[in-house]
């Protein structure tokens, strides 16, 4: 990847980041997460409600990088 590739990839993906339709859909997975964790009665689904929130952080952490 060239240099100018790199830089309109992360043009692009600062856009995303700024935009208000990803971050309302950011919190709102976020939120529905947490609040399905908080009421989960079972160690099997808070995991994999752990596990789908660690995937949404990988999401996050890949377009800030």
């Amino acid at each position: 990847m060239t240099n100018e590739e790199r830089i309109q990839r992360s043009n692009e993906a600062r856009r995303i980041l700024e935009s208000t339709l990803y971050q309302d859909a950011w919190s709102a997975v976020r939120q529905q997460l947490l609040d399905d964790w908080a009421i989960s009665e079972s160690v099997d689904v808070r995991e994999k409600i752990f596990s789908e929130f660690k995937a949404l952080e990988c999401v996050q952490q890949f377009f800030s990088s």
